[in-house]
């Protein structure tokens, strides 16, 4: 780095700074979009489950 200008390394830190910012970023969108996912589909299971349940309810009550 001896041989860059000054410009050039300042360029070439932002650059590094910029990158590392954006993996971060990502990686954090990724873990909340993963916790996403599962708050949804439990959802989608717990809602089967209590139409199970009232279809079972209704049958026991005939």
């Amino acid at each position: 780095m001896e041989n860059m200008g000054l410009g050039s390394q300042i360029a070439i830190f932002a650059g590094a700074a910029m990158g590392i910012l954006v993996a971060v970023l990502l990686t954090g969108y990724a873990y909340q979009a993963g916790g996403s996912v599962i708050e949804g589909e439990v959802a989608k299971a717990r809602g089967l489950v209590l139409m199970a349940e009232s279809a079972r309810e209704q049958i026991a009550e005939k």
